[in-house]
């Protein structure tokens, strides 16, 4: 029971900061999946707080994680409140369950919007719930992918939900098709964040969002799983006047080091930085 599992909670910073809670989380999480559980947590974003509830999923599911781990789940929960102030538009590109759709729409307030993007169904009526729960009137849920262009793209889940992608073929077979959109479509006033955990869709994505791009210099997060998928990226948005920045462990924002690394997540400030 505790090869692999535990070995990876002892490695997150939530351990290094508060070890007992940390353990203790971890336990309980196992015993509500062996219990196939729900269950309701009061998560903290910043100043800000919200509420997420969540079925004790399987691995590779997108919940466990942050069940154990809460405001150190990655720096974007850690730090991220800094970028939004009431009244900012966001998007939530990859929203799973809904962790930072909640945490964006308790830090935009009512004068706000939060766009949340989740092609699964399963995570699609979960983040359904999730926004219920915490009675958010400022977010806007659409069941499915953001690419470069409007129509249906296959997407494929043989490694996990997770991971499903729409760029990437796992070959398992495990594939659907879901509806796709950009977010230049949705003929935004203001955009001032934009989160993608799109899974290898990133690029296409930024080339759907071109002209918001241009016109609101947004801070753009996304994450750095490889280096194949990650340069391509940051090359394109280099272009716009864009550089990339990551927190240390201080929570300091620091440029992203030349020499690839894995980051949960990466910022990118359209200059000048803020």
């Amino acid at each position: 029971m505790l090869n692999g599992y535990y070995t990876q909670i002892f490695r997150t910073r939530s351990f290094r900061v508060d070890p007992v809670w940390t353990l203790a989380r971890g336990v309980l999480y196992r015993i509500l999946r062996c219990l196939n559980a729900s269950a309701t947590i009061l998560c903290d974003f910043g100043p800000y707080h919200f509420r997420w509830r969540t079925k004790a999923l399987p691995a590779r599911f997108g919940a466990a994680g942050f069940f154990v781990q809460r405001q150190y789940y990655e720096p974007l929960m850690e730090f991220g409140h800094r970028f939004l102030e009431p009244g900012y538009v966001a998007i939530d590109g990859g929203a799973n369950q809904g962790v930072f759709t909640c945490a964006f729409a308790a830090a935009v307030g009512s004068t706000g919007l939060v766009l949340a993007f989740e092609p699964l169904n399963y995570a699609f009526l979960s983040l359904k719930a999730n926004v219920a729960l915490n009675e958010f009137d400022n977010c806007r849920l659409f069941n499915k992918a953001l690419s470069d262009s409007e129509g249906e793209a296959f997407i494929d889940a043989s490694s996990g939900p997770v991971s499903a992608s729409i760029t990437r073929d796992f070959g398992g077979g495990k594939t659907q098709i879901v509806p796709t959109c950009t977010i230049d479509s949705l003929s935004l006033a203001r955009l001032d964040f934009v989160k993608l955990d799109v899974e290898g869709a990133e690029l296409a994505t930024l080339h759907g969002a071109q002209r918001s791009l241009a016109a609101f210099s947004p801070v753009v997060c996304i994450e750095a799983g490889n280096e194949k998928d990650y340069r391509p990226v940051e090359k394109f948005l280099r272009t716009l006047g864009y550089s990339p920045h990551i927190f240390d462990g201080d929570g300091n924002l620091i440029p992203m080091p030349e020499r690839f690394c894995f980051q949960f997540n990466v910022f990118f400030f359209a200059a000048p930085k803020p």
